[in-house]
């Protein structure tokens, strides 16, 4: 039988709690951007099982989920090692992020009811409600956010595209590593600009522009990496 885990649960925008094997997977990836956990290091199964007070198989699912967001490098036969997260490699991810984002803006141009149309004003102005209140609540930011973008995606019906979205980027992990390597001063200096481009991608939406729509999905994206990418180490790729 499985031991309760002792892993600290993340604060993540998700419609169901994260299981025994994401919350462990969430805690590592914080050791490993903090760098607790040393860039080549050995990753012990039995060690984290001993840590996190489970058995080896939600650790082993764990490493895994690092391995698929590159935090973690495994080989066969050989024990799996902490990766060294750089700037091109996040970088990468926000180029996919992007277009995905813009094509199914466009979509959702196209596509939109009445109702998706209001729901996407309720959450825009949730997401300006919080910057006004909670300058500084980064997680509080990033739920809105999340939260609009879920609507942006539902009024596409573009199923395809949103799940391949959802497969490049809505694991918990690089929300987290995004958001921790944002720090407090991320509301003042950073929220009002994407607030800024929410509005105007919701009057492009509102004339049913795709291109102006897909374009204001693209720079909220763009914007987002502009203002995280000194946070991440220099790399030469």
């Amino acid at each position: 039988n499985q031991r309760r885990s002792s892993a600290e649960p993340a604060s993540v925008d998700r419609e169901k709690p994260l299981t025994i094997a994401e919350q462990i997977a969430v805690q590592l990836a914080r050791d490993i951007l903090d760098g607790r956990l040393e860039t080549g290091s050995k990753i012990s199964e039995y060690q984290l099982a001993d840590r996190f007070e489970v058995s080896r198989g939600p650790v082993r699912e764990a490493i895994s989920i690092l391995e698929q967001n590159c935090l973690v490098r495994s080989s066969p036969r050989l024990s799996a090692r902490v990766n060294a997260v750089n700037r091109s490699e996040v970088r990468q991810l926000f180029e996919v992020r992007r277009e995905l984002l813009g094509m199914i803006a466009s979509y959702a141009a196209r596509n939109i009811t009445d109702e998706e149309l209001e729901d996407l004003r309720n959450g825009i102005n949730r997401l300006a409600h919080n910057l006004s209140e909670h300058p500084n609540d980064l997680v509080g930011f990033f739920k809105a956010s999340q939260g609009c973008w879920r609507i942006l995606a539902r009024a596409s019906k573009a199923r395809t595209l949103t799940h391949i979205n959802s497969m490049v980027t809505s694991s918990p992990i690089w929300h987290i590593a995004i958001r921790d390597r944002l720090g407090e001063d991320a509301g003042m200096a950073f929220g009002p600009v994407i607030l800024t481009h929410w509005e105007a991608l919701y009057d492009a939406i509102g004339r049913r522009d795709a291109d102006q729509t897909s374009e204001q999905a693209r720079t909220i994206s763009a914007t987002t990496w502009k203002r995280i990418s000194k946070y991440f180490e220099e790399d030469s790729v």
